[in-house]
């Protein structure tokens, strides 16, 4: 294993790359006086690190875990066994780990500002917090295991797979979703951004109400379910959205708007409906 010691006479400033070989051993480097200026590139079992920058190609057979007080980004794939978790100490740094190759096998946990995850395969989003924008990309399915709060924008490309936020989660801007099958669950209110779906949409709101900042398309039924804790409006008056299937709604007042045909399916209205095709 590869450690170093607690104080800041033990802390290690390098300006330029790093390369640590230390397969099926853990390596812990938390000394937050760590300055690690450029690249790290890993090879080892359960990874901790202080003062991290910039991943370059690494291979972790266990769990990751980095914490920087600048912006952590990527120069080289990252392929992670176990989870990882990610946290920038001061608020201005962003998470941006977006290279096309990068794997994380467990879940993957931020705390940060401007957040950006690439994925070659399925991604699960651990408990996080991003105060900006969140981004995703996945190859898979993209599911949560963790309480998730996204106060900025979030953005969803998972094109062709399933896409799965039912947990605790809080959106607090618009939620841009490309996918298969999509289900959203909020615990307040959801602004839908301009979304491709080419299966089913399923949009639970436990308390607040259901509005859109794009367009949606929708290939399969749609259902929004607005009565959560109590009975919130549903506005999904884009008039560039288009759904192909049948369209079933639970809510208040709920406005719907199709650039073609609507199907309506089963709802449950206690206020004012309005449609417009």
């Amino acid at each position: 294993a590869i450690t170093q010691g607690p104080t800041s006479a033990d802390s290690i400033f390098v300006s330029g790359n790093t390369t640590i070989n230390a397969a099926g051993q853990d390596i812990t480097l938390t000394n937050g006086s760590n300055i690690l200026d450029g690249s790290i590139s890993l090879i080892g079992n359960n990874v901790d690190l202080a003062g991290v920058t910039d991943f370059g190609a690494s291979t972790i057979s266990g769990s990751l875990s980095a914490t920087s007080g600048r912006t952590i980004t990527d120069s080289g794939p990252i392929t992670v066994a176990g989870t990882t978790t990610l946290v920038t100490t001061i608020a201005s740094k962003d998470v941006i780990l977006d290279n096309a190759g990068n794997d994380f096998g467990g879940a993957v946990s931020v705390n940060s500002r401007n957040v950006t995850l690439v994925d070659q395969n399925a991604i699960d989003i651990g408990t996080s917090q991003v105060e900006g924008t969140f981004s995703v990309t996945a190859g898979g399915a993209v599911t949560d295991s963790g309480v998730l709060f996204a106060l900025g924008d979030t953005n969803i490309n998972a094109a062709g797979n399933d896409v799965t936020l039912d947990g605790f989660v809080f959106f607090g801007g618009a939620v841009s979703v490309a996918g298969a099958n999509v289900t959203l669950v909020a615990q307040t209110s959801i602004d839908l951004g301009a979304s491709t779906i080419t299966g089913n949409l399923n949009v639970t709101t436990e308390d607040g109400a259901v509005t859109q900042s794009g367009a949606l398309t929708v290939a399969g039924a749609t259902v929004i379910d607005a009565d959560g804790f109590a009975v919130y409006d549903v506005t999904l008056d884009n008039f560039a959205n288009d759904f192909t299937g049948a369209v079933s709604v639970n809510g208040a007042n709920v406005t719907l708007v199709d650039q073609n045909a609507i199907d309506l399916g089963a709802s449950t209205i206690t206020g004012n409906f309005d449609v417009t095709s």
